[in-house]
């Protein structure tokens, strides 16, 4: 008699242990950076501290603040913030289609969203003052894909919106968030829309809107494989 096969995906539950252990830190890293961060904005170069209106996060991975002031341990905890915040999403995306195993373009949000995952820390190590360029290119990278996995997801999200319903409805309210922040960034950089507080403002509550239905959808992806897998033994049981 053959023996079975091992099963080779990935336990749901070290998944989502990872990706809630990788989001919290990274989180923590990102709001300590916040705190070192001298002072100052493109807007407002002088201002002390850092401006949730008007700082963008890249601010944070610079080496000398707008002020002019040194922000080596703010740089260091805002690169690491990101980098380990990007990370993050590589075991999010890696269990988000166990949500909706049916949807086919659901399912393209795993390798989009873990090449974008990927991608993040070339943002972090490329800070705008010193590479602008490569800033630009890094974010259309990482940007890009990462569009394309939370539009699939939100696909594969709204295909099981019975079931879950309040995933469904935040997953609309960040993909919204996401978009407006893209929009505004290509208006800001590639068509000369002054540079106020609008563009840094929406990034800001992409961004928590992005942490908290992360958080929330690796707890349903992972209650929703538990599920299955309960009825998988049960059928084989019968």
């Amino acid at each position: 008699m053959p023996s079975p096969k091992p099963d080779l995906q990935p336990n749901p539950k070290h998944l989502a242990v990872a990706a809630w252990l990788l989001l919290s830190a990274g989180t923590a890293l990102i709001a300590a950076s916040m705190l070192a961060y001298p002072g100052g904005s493109c807007s407002r170069p002088d201002a002390c501290g850092y401006d949730q209106l008007r700082n963008y996060l890249c601010d944070l991975t610079r080496p000398v603040a707008h002020n002019g002031e040194p922000n080596s341990a703010g740089m260091r905890l805002g690169r690491a913030g990101m980098i380990v915040t990007g990370l993050s999403f590589v075991p999010l995306f890696a269990l988000l289609p166990r949500l909706f195993p049916r949807h086919a373009v659901g399912a393209a949000s795993r390798p989009l969203g873990i090449v974008a995952a990927l991608a993040v820390p070339s943002v972090a190590c490329t800070p705008s003052n010193a590479h602008p360029s490569w800033h630009s290119v890094a974010i259309v990278v990482a940007g890009l894909p990462g569009c394309l996995a939370l539009a699939a997801g939100t696909s594969g999200v709204l295909s099981v919106r019975e079931r879950h319903p309040g995933l469904a409805r935040l997953t609309v309210v960040m993909l919204g968030a996401a978009l407006t922040t893209g929009a505004l960034y290509s208006a800001t950089f590639l068509a000369s829309w002054p540079d106020q507080w609008l563009l840094p403002t929406a990034q800001k509550v992409a961004g928590a809107t992005l942490v908290v239905w992360s958080a929330i959808a690796v707890r349903s992806a992972l209650r929703s494989s538990t599920r299955a897998q309960g009825a998988t033994v049960r059928t084989g049981r019968a």
